[in-house]
């Protein structure tokens, strides 16, 4: 029974965590950001959504699998992890999406570049297939970083 809450937890994060993260892109989305011309690395708007759908549900099972286990030390940093990066994905889409704040923005991806690296060194002590489920959003997070550098260097901090 115990397992069954775990999952319901980290789905309802996860799920909480797109809701949100799409109401604040949805701001820049449909505003600043369509008036802007788009680097060539920038994929087409269709990509975004499924790219985040694959990557919420391999995060909803790679945490699944690395959180459900007994619990230690460990255990309770890899949830710490889990949930701050949820919260700087967040934070991420408001800064950058809804505000139009580039390089407040980057301060923030960075961070989370580094959380969700973490958390994927940490879910490989307690479950090897969590760490390997999460490479796509390891890669997907630094190309995210790279498209907001790009960002910053040709509108710089704001728009």
């Amino acid at each position: 029974m115990k397992k069954i809450f775990k999952f319901i937890y980290i789905t309802a994060a996860v799920l909480l965590t797109g809701y949100l993260s799409s109401v604040f892109s949805r701001y820049g989305t449909n505003g600043w950001y369509q008036t802007l011309p788009k680097p060539e690395i920038v994929p087409p708007d269709f990509v975004f959504s499924i790219v985040w759908a694959v990557l919420y549900a391999l995060l909803i099972l790679a945490s699944y699998l690395a959180l459900s286990r007994t619990e230690s030390l460990l255990h309770n940093s890899a949830n710490d992890l889990f949930l701050a990066q949820c919260f700087l994905q967040i934070l991420w889409c408001f800064a950058f999406f809804a505000h139009g704040q580039l390089a407040f923005g980057l301060g923030i991806i960075l961070l989370l570049d580094v959380a969700v690296i973490k958390m994927t060194l940490l879910y490989h002590k307690l479950n090897r297939l969590s760490a390997y489920l999460l490479i796509p959003y390891c890669l997907w997070m630094l190309f995210a970083s790279v498209l907001n550098i790009v960002y910053v260097w040709m509108y710089g901090t704001s728009v």
